[in-house]
């Protein structure tokens, strides 16, 4: 209904379209609702029937980045006054750090280095020289752990940040299993990392399913996980 109002792979304007269908002032100007001071929205859910009336929220310079998921996730940055984060018993992995633009675990349990890259921007409390540094460590220290690079949310910022510790990820990954996980909110900026062998080998580019066929180098084995919706 909305997504044409947005350029992009048709995963990346879905994700966007969440932002205008709960923004009644966006409806309005793209003549789909007849007023803009508010719209009503009713949902059923196993046979349970919600309504909620959304209104335009107050108009706001910021400079900060804002994702709308975050209002979902337990120990999100909150981006809406009064909102609240799920609660849930147990944390997924993938949920547990939405504040950090990246981080990583190592899980003993299934021999996994598991990397999570959320945002394309530093971290001043951790700035990325320091992070690629302590990645890189981990990598050596667990030759045989398999890698998950997890970009599902990653919707981009500056793609200058992680460009060397991509490259240098590249050379330190050589015969390990990789595995990368992306989503309709992976665009942008991240899209352009880029990692290509010191033989000339292969590059590949997160800006494309097809695209993304590629690997590290000739090397290395990378499978790719796209999480649809």
């Amino acid at each position: 209904m909305v997504d044409d109002l947005y350029a992009g792979s048709k995963g990346w304007r879905g994700y966007m379209s969440t932002y205008t269908l709960t923004s009644p002032e966006i409806l309005y100007g793209a003549d789909i609702i007849p007023f803009m001071e508010s719209i009503r929205w009713e949902f059923v859910c196993n046979g349970e029937k919600l309504s909620v009336d959304l209104k335009p929220l107050p108009l706001r310079h910021s400079t900060a980045p804002v994702e709308s998921w975050w209002d979902l996730a337990p120990d999100a940055p909150q981006t809406m006054e009064g909102a609240k984060g799920m609660a849930l018993p147990v944390v997924p992995l993938y949920l547990r750090h939405p504040d950090r633009p990246y981080w990583f675990e190592y899980l003993p349990d299934v021999a996994v280095l598991y990397f999570q890259y959320f945002r394309s921007s530093a971290d001043p409390q951790h700035p990325v020289a320091q992070f690629q540094e302590e990645l890189l460590k981990a990598l050596a220290d667990h030759p045989k752990a398999a890698l998950i690079v997890d970009l599902r949310f990653n919707t981009g910022g500056n793609g200058d940040v992680g460009k060397q510790m991509m490259a240098d990820i590249e050379a330190a990954i050589t015969l390990r299993r990789v595995y990368v996980i992306t989503g309709p909110a992976t665009f942008s900026a991240v899209c352009f990392t880029r990692c290509s062998g010191s033989n000339g080998a292969r590059q590949f580019s997160l800006a494309r399913r097809s695209a993304m066929a590629s690997s590290f180098s000739r090397r290395v084995a990378i499978s790719y996980f796209p999480i649809q919706g």
